[in-house]
């Protein structure tokens, strides 16, 4: 996706609560990390992955 997108998803993932902006440790612009809310959206989208895997076909990707 372009910048700004991205741009757009983090903000919004950010009021969420699901991720938090950390500062940046020189490696990175920004560097963002799972709130323990975030982590908890572990087993929904393994259940998701496992839903596709089993429904989709082969090689489809979220565009198609």
């Amino acid at each position: 996706c372009n910048p700004t997108t991205l741009t757009q998803r983090l903000g919004r993932l950010e009021r969420l609560g699901i991720i938090v902006k950390e500062l940046s440790d020189g490696t990175c612009r920004a560097c963002y990390r799972l709130t323990p809310a975030g982590e908890r959206l572990e087993d929904v989208i393994a259940a998701i992955h496992r839903w596709a895997d089993a429904h989709l076909p082969a090689g489809a990707s979220a565009n198609d």
